[in-house]
């Protein structure tokens, strides 16, 4: 896992970033995507990288520690370097509240109240949760959790996740909880659960299948 947020600036002082929905912060597909020309890496663009203190990527950026990430310094920078740096830790900030926002940071959290509402984060150890009727929470990052309090409600999350998920008769009064770990008493990453007596049963139904598809939607707006 990557453990900095990485970033492009050119001369000009124009800052590329990544991908906000995708958290991959190779600086090969930082290029790519802003189709920046490859021969002029290192002289009219550099390179530059933004890390949080023991991997806390909900402190506050403004603390993280930037490094320039060329052999050698271009003549550009060094002229303005604070500047440079200042604009770059900007646009950091930016888009950690973007991916806060979206639930793809580490550690970020993402909660709903609505009818059919979807909660989804995708970042590590990031959560979800929802309190909604029909609603559902998914969390697709390692070691993250999934709650659902709410009535009809399905969880799911991904490799060593948690999930927690309430059984509610129609009147909203309280039937069962049903708590599990992924990789556990057969407990899968990445499937839909619902609660019934106590236990998390595998759910593929209308709420599961809204749910796709409200948070297919919501990842392609993201990366537009």
């Amino acid at each position: 896992m990557c453990t900095a947020v990485s970033g492009i600036t050119k001369s000009d002082g124009t800052v590329y970033m990544p991908d906000v929905a995708a958290w991959d912060h190779s600086h090969k597909k930082i290029a790519s995507r802003h189709n920046l020309p490859d021969g002029l890496i290192g002289d009219s663009y550099a390179r530059w990288e933004c890390s949080p203190a023991n991997g806390d990527y909900q402190s506050d950026t403004d603390a993280w520690k930037f490094v320039l990430d060329e052999k050698r310094t271009p003549e550009w920078w060094s002229e303005d370097a604070a500047a440079l740096e200042d604009r770059a830790r900007r646009e950091v900030k930016r888009y950690m509240a973007a991916a806060n926002a979206s639930g793809v940071a580490p550690g970020s959290s993402v909660s709903t109240t609505g009818y059919l509402a979807a909660a989804s984060t995708t970042g590590y150890r990031a959560a979800a949760s929802t309190t909604g009727e029909g609603a559902a929470a998914s969390t697709t990052g390692d070691e993250s959790v999934s709650v659902n309090v709410g009535l009809n409600g399905r969880v799911r999350s991904g490799e060593r996740g948690a999930l927690v998920c309430a059984e509610r008769a129609q009147n909203w009064s309280l039937i069962s909880w049903a708590i599990g770990i992924v990789g556990k008493d057969g407990i899968r990453a990445h499937q839909w659960y619902r609660a019934e007596a106590g236990k998390l049963i595998e759910a593929d139904d209308e709420i599961t299948r809204e749910a796709d598809r409200v948070l297919a939607e919501r990842a392609k707006r993201a990366k537009q």
